[in-house]
């Protein structure tokens, strides 16, 4: 679905990714003819949604860097998963998603990269650590987004936003992809903490 900026595997829409931001949209969204200019001022986008492609499942709202309270608990109510994109944002100057407050709405967030126009390497290798330190650095609290809770919004999150239900996790019957690290190579010692080894060194292991 294309609702002006990005289409995905599953249904997908971009919030407004920078203050100054204006999109215009006119186009016909499953049956919804969505007219209009939507700025981050109006936060206009999910409210006009809201009936429309907000009630397909599933829905993934790409970067949510300027959501307000309304529009995440429009979000949790529809059960959407916003893609939590940090190097795109970083690098355009978006500004940083309220992650802290979109789970709390219970909001799930997955991990992504946007696209190669405005991150270039693709790589979740460096978009997962880099999620995880940004956020701890913004909210001045080492322990928000623990290993466990990074890699899930990485794997299990990214998958259950696509509707896939039988990837995402180690378990009898699920699709998997096989990496192998080395665990005795220098970026990986001392190895006290192999998930938080495999999250902060593992692109260098």
């Amino acid at each position: 679905v294309d609702a002006g900026y990005h289409s995905s595997l599953a249904t997908s829409l971009s919030v407004p990714e920078k203050a100054s931001e204006i999109q215009q949209v006119d186009k016909v969204v499953h049956g919804v003819v969505l007219t209009g200019v939507f700025g981050v001022d109006r936060n206009a986008v999910l409210r006009q949604l809201h009936g429309g492609v907000l009630c397909l499942q599933p829905v993934t709202a790409a970067h949510c860097v300027w959501v307000e309270p309304q529009d995440m608990q429009l979000l949790a109510r529809h059960g959407a998963t916003g893609a939590h994109c940090p190097s795109s944002n970083l690098k355009l100057g978006s500004g940083i998603a309220p992650l802290a407050a979109l789970q709390k709405t219970g909001v799930r967030v997955a991990i992504g990269t946007d696209g190669a126009a405005s991150n270039n390497n693709l790589n979740m290798l460096e978009e997962t650590p880099l999620a995880g330190l940004l956020h701890k650095g913004a909210m001045h609290d080492a322990e928000f987004l623990p290993a466990p809770a990074l890699m899930e919004a990485a794997c299990k999150t990214g998958a259950l936003a696509q509707g896939r239900d039988d990837c995402g996790a180690i378990k009898p019957g699920n699709r998997a992809d096989i990496v192998v690290y080395r665990l005795d190579s220098p970026a990986m010692l001392p190895l006290s903490n192999p998930l938080l080894n495999l999250l902060y060194a593992g692109q260098s292991a």
